[in-house]
């Protein structure tokens, strides 16, 4: 894992919470492989994650805690360089100690209804979702601020955590994770 990576979260037993949001996603025409992974962060180094939570803001956790509970996935543009990996961190870590947009909720699941690839397609919708802070989107805004590409090449309204599973732009990192077993 290099700092600035994407990690992609997908509980083995998904709260209510998360079940509403592989719901919308699946809605929204995701396929059920990319619609399964729920929450996202960005990874910063030395196993702290950058995180948007409904109750907390964005903030900086340990990634172990989520280890026992979901499956991840690691995902990286491999042709950024190590300082781009680092300036997305950069990036992110702007948005630290704001609050989660709660806003965006109502707006996402109208989206999912009408099917993610059938937005209406506007600039006032883009300039509202760039203030927006969820899990997806911190990590959305910071690799673009970074790296001055994009990662969905789509009208703009909600970046969900599908999107980045489903994006061609990030490749998924092979991490070796070393047995650990309790005498």
């Amino acid at each position: 894992m290099r700092p600035g990576d994407l990690v992609l979260f997908s509980a083995l037993v998904p709260s209510k919470g998360s079940e509403k949001i592989i719901s919308v996603q699946q809605n929204g025409g995701f396929d059920a492989e990319s619609a399964r992974w729920h929450h996202s962060a960005l990874y910063l180094g030395d196993g702290e994650i950058l995180e948007a939570r409904p109750f907390g803001g964005v903030i900086i956790s340990s990634l172990y805690d989520h280890v026992l509970e979901n499956r991840l996935l690691f995902r990286r543009d491999v042709n950024r360089s190590v300082d781009e990996q680092w300036n997305i961190c950069v990036q992110g870590m702007k948005e630290y100690g704001k609050s989660y947009s709660f806003w965006t909720v109502p707006l996402i699941y109208f989206h999912s209804k009408r099917g993610f690839w059938n937005r209406i397609p506007g600039q006032a919708a883009r300039i509202e979702m760039r203030r927006s802070r969820i899990c997806s989107q911190l990590y959305y805004f910071a690799y673009t601020a970074a790296t001055h590409n994009l990662l969905v090449k789509r009208p703009l309204s909600a970046i969900m955590p599908a999107d980045l599973r489903h994006t061609t732009v990030l490749n998924n990192v092979n991490v070796r994770w070393k047995k650990i077993v309790s005498t």
